[in-house]
């Protein structure tokens, strides 16, 4: 909540346009992403031994994704649509490591500067503001780099996955934990909440676990794994259920303007926000949404 409030003051809520992109999207509900999360991150939480809290939840996503490598003071970690920076945060905290997050929303870069110095670990981590699909590094900047839930937005993610594999130094690897829908066809019922997930999100398309596994393939991976988490997910999906309820019915009534006083561009953010976060959480709950770890390895 201190987050939330801290973006309001510095960036109010927008007036006048607001962009209809991913990047107006998520610059559209920052606040409600903060209210979301507490300085935790801005993904789907896990169940696991000893998870209690919510920000627990979003802490064992984040063990996940280091989960058997050997990441150490001398690594570099690229962190690919980096949020609010809660993971790059973490990430030093835990290994001293050096991070990089990039962000599309400048925004954001600067929610997240301003978390890593709460935690006293600014010094080892930087944040940009750029485009996931034109990344600027050279070649063999990086040990590590992670996409939490947010290869999604690739917009072709076998040519995403070489442009990462190209930043990776010899050995390095690439994690994630991966939105995407099941391996069998969906039927129209579902077919018609997969649409609100992509319309709502600003995503252009999610794969079968398969299809992404096939893709880290194409792009010259080895040792490549993947497993499926959607059954550690289901209290938060059910959680964004419940939540989503009363204003996807101000919605449905027409009488959200009265409690989204902002322009119609971003009402309509808002409306897609907790219809595509409802939408995908019933869908992990009924099996035709799939969150999934996947991880590659750069041949040395």
């Amino acid at each position: 909540m201190r987050n939330q409030r801290l973006f309001l003051r510095i960036f109010p809520r927008p007036s006048g346009r607001v962009d209809d992109s991913a990047t107006g999207y998520y610059r559209s509900v920052t606040d409600l992403y903060l209210l979301y999360s507490g300085g935790a991150g801005w993904h789907y939480g896990m169940a696991g031994d000893g998870v209690r809290t919510r920000a627990e939840a979003l802490t064992r996503e984040n063990e996940i994704l280091v989960e058997g490598l050997e990441i150490t003071p001398e690594s570099r970690i690229l962190d690919v649509g980096c949020g609010d920076g809660a993971f790059a945060a973490w990430c030093a905290e835990k290994f001293g490591c050096r991070v990089t997050g990039i962000t599309p929303v400048p925004e954001h870069a600067f929610i997240a500067r301003a978390l890593a110095e709460k935690r006293t670990v600014d010094h080892l981590c930087r944040f940009l503001a750029g485009d996931m699909n034109r990344l600027p590094f050279v070649d063999g900047s990086f040990d590590f780099v992670f996409n939490q839930e947010s290869v999604c937005y690739a917009r072709d993610k076998t040519q995403y996955l070489a442009e990462v594999r190209r930043l990776l130094k010899p050995g390095g690897a690439w994690s994630a934990v991966a939105f995407g829908i099941r391996e069998e066809p969906l039927t129209p019922a579902e077919a018609v909440q997969y649409g609100k997930v992509l319309d709502g999100f600003r995503i252009p398309g999610l794969l079968a676990p398969s299809r992404l596994e096939a893709a880290l393939e194409d792009a010259g991976y080895a040792e490549i794994k993947r497993g499926d988490l959607t059954p550690l997910s289901r209290k938060t999906a059910q959680y964004i259920v419940r939540v989503s309820r009363f204003p996807l019915w101000q919605f449905k009534l027409g009488i959200a303007p009265l409690f989204f006083r902002v322009s119609a561009v971003r009402r309509r953010h808002i409306h897609g926000h907790f219809s595509a976060g409802a939408a995908f959480s019933r869908g992990l709950l009924e099996g035709y949404c799939k969150l999934t770890f996947h991880r590659g390895w750069k041949p040395r």
